[in-house]
Parts: structure tokens; sequence; C-alpha cells
């Protein structure tokens, strides 16, 4: 006799009455298109990370298989607990204040006699912001808050700084054009506030053929010319700037 079908994951029914494939799911919830194939095929179990985005998601806590008999999930339970969970701006500031004390509490624990892991805390804090950032997909929000809070820089850049850093031009909007001259000069608005990586990394990305030559003067165990010292604490000076904007001393 041939096997009963079974049912479908409840995931699965989730989604569907979301009207989302998975891939888009997948991206709600911050996670890869594969992993929602797995577990909708039963080969792979959610975790408790992903129980917990699939709730903050739908409303939903799924138990590990199996699952109970028969799984019940609508639009309207999805639309009501839409308008429960919605976050008003106000809301989300209040809540910032009391989640700001987890990353405050960390770090002092993290420098505490005999810890010593300050640095590790520090990092890992940071790669956690940019993972979230990233895996929802949040940096063009950011900008656009920063931009209303007016929270922005403005100066002339270089056509030829833009064209040779693709990740200022992309960060300031620079839509190049071949009747732009190198030497020409644009006054060009950005948002600031965030972790400055992407200002960092703009600023080493200006600057790698100085570091580039520094290193290799280093590598070879000769002096570094005063010149490429000049030049190094330049790029220091700059990048201190960027950090204290963020988180001023």
């Amino acid at each position: 006799m041939p096997k009963p079908s079974q049912a479908k994951h409840p995931l699965q029914q989730i989604r569907e009455v979301l009207d989302l494939s998975q891939p888009e799911l997948a991206k709600r919830l911050g996670v890869s298109a594969s992993t929602i194939k797995k577990i909708e095929a039963r080969k792979r179990s959610i975790t408790p990370d992903l129980n917990a985005r699939l709730y903050a998601e739908t409303g939903v806590m799924l138990a590990d298989s199996p699952f109970p008999s028969p799984f019940s999930y609508t639009r309207e339970d999805f639309e009501n607990w839409k308008a429960e969970a919605t976050l008003t701006q106000k809301q989300a500031e209040a809540l910032a204040h009391i989640l700001g004390k987890l990353p405050r509490l960390m770090l002092i624990a993290a420098t505490r006699p005999g810890v010593g892991k300050g640095p590790q805390v520090t990092n890992a804090l940071i790669q956690a912001y940019e993972r979230i950032k990233s895996e929802f997909g949040l940096d063009p929000h950011i900008q656009g808050h920063l931009k209303d809070a007016n929270s922005t820089e403005t100066r002339l850049y270089t056509v030829r700084e833009l064209r040779e850093n693709p990740l200022l031009a992309q960060d300031v909007g620079f839509e190049d054009n071949p009747n732009l001259r190198d030497d020409q000069t644009l006054p060009l608005t950005r948002a600031v506030g965030w972790i400055p990586t992407k200002e960092v990394l703009s600023i080493f990305w200006r600057n790698r053929d100085a570091l580039a030559a520094a290193n290799a003067a280093l590598r070879q165990g000769g002096d570094v010319p005063a010149e490429m010292e000049a030049k190094l604490e330049q790029v220091d000076q700059e990048i201190d700037a960027q950090v204290n904007r963020f988180a001023p001393r």
C-alpha cells in the first residue's frame, strides 16, 4: 500500500499563509533559504534562536517535531499579532533605553579583575550589531533615520576620490558621469552616527597605497621615511575623529 502523504510542516503552512517564498521568509527571519527548505522537509529541527525570530515575526512558537496535529494558523491570526506587536517610535526608544543596559553590563563584567575580556566582548558586540543590521537589511533605514535626525555631514569630494572608493561613493549616493572630470569637486551629504565601520574602511581604502608601502618598509627592516610617518599619523587622526564623532571621550 502507498504510504499516506505526510502533512505539511507547520513552518510551510505559516509561510503559505503569509504568501511568501522560502527565500522571502528566510530574509524576514535573517537566515538562509536552505535553512527554511531543510526545516520544511523535516531534515533539520528549529533552533531556539530561529524559534524566537519566528515568534517575533508571526506570533507563533513552534515545538520541536513531532508537531501536534492539526496545526492551525490563519491570515487573521497574523494580522492580529501584527497589530499587537507593532512598535511606535516612542516605544522603540523606550526599549532601546532598557536594552542598552545589557551591553553596558557585559562590558563592565568583561573588565572586572581577573576577567580581562574587554576587547573581545567589545568586538563581539560590534560584530553582533553588524550581523543583525545585515541580516535584516537595516542599513538604508538606519541611514534614512540618521538623515531625518539631521545626523549628517556635508563636504566637498573630488570625483577622483569617489571613483577610486566605491564604498564612499555608495555612502554619499554618487552617480558617476563620463562628463565629470577627476579634479571636479562635488558637495555631497552622508549620514553619520552609526558604528563607524564604513568610515574606517573608507579611510583605509583611500590610503591603501601608503599603508601598503609602510608595511613593506617595516617588513624589510628599514626606516619608515618621514613623509610616510606623517601620512600614517594623518590616517590615525582621521580614524580617531570618526570614532570620537560616534562616541566622544
